[in-house]
């Protein structure tokens, strides 16, 4: 059985989210409502929500912004003309984000009216945004990239801060805070 999400994303934004939309064994709304015990925080006390999407052979970071209905995308990995075509690859996301964020209790939790149609998506321009030259370095883009937004670094200066030379370190840096700490985060 597919997951909903991927259900939803094969077959376009025609075909109906019926309740429960979440197969018993998963997480989802566990999680989004902060009753899982690795995840206590709910996300109607977030601004927003980091999601790492795999969109087939690539990782890209999607920023949730719940209140605005809005998800920004940050791609590492550009055409030759600097154009980023991954939001084709995440309608599924913003399909479900609404129904997620419903049967979670977000907006009885917001008071404020729940989402009825998709969230809008928008790529972050890639010409300000550090990028890969290779092709398997997303996942540690993706990463730097989190790190940056959670501590607060305005999106101007991210160039200035690491590049596809010091991917190398940052992914020694990583493997050396699982090992001190046992996880990542």
């Amino acid at each position: 059985m597919l997951h909903p999400l991927h259900q939803l994303s094969q077959f376009g934004k025609n075909t109906p989210i019926r309740s429960p939309i979440f197969p018993p064994d998963d997480d989802t709304l566990n999680y989004v409502s902060g009753s899982d015990l690795l995840y206590p925080q709910p996300w109607w006390t977030m601004e927003s929500v980091l999601v790492p999407c795999n969109t087939g052979d690539h990782w890209v970071l999607c920023e949730v912004l719940l209140k605005e209905g809005k998800v920004n995308l940050y791609d590492s990995l550009c055409d030759r003309n600097g154009k980023s075509d991954r939001l084709k690859d995440i309608p599924g996301l913003l399909y479900l984000l609404p129904s997620i964020l419903k049967h979670s209790g977000y907006y009885e939790h917001m008071k404020m009216p729940p989402h009825t149609s998709p969230f809008t998506a928008e790529n972050i321009e890639p010409t300000i945004l550090p990028q890969q030259d290779d092709g398997y370095s997303c996942g540690a883009f993706v990463c730097k990239y989190a790190e940056l937004i959670l501590f607060g670094f305005p999106l101007s200066s991210w160039m200035d801060m690491f590049g596809q030379k010091d991917i190398p370190t940052i992914r020694q840096a990583m493997a050396l805070e699982i090992f001190v700490n046992g996880e990542l985060c």
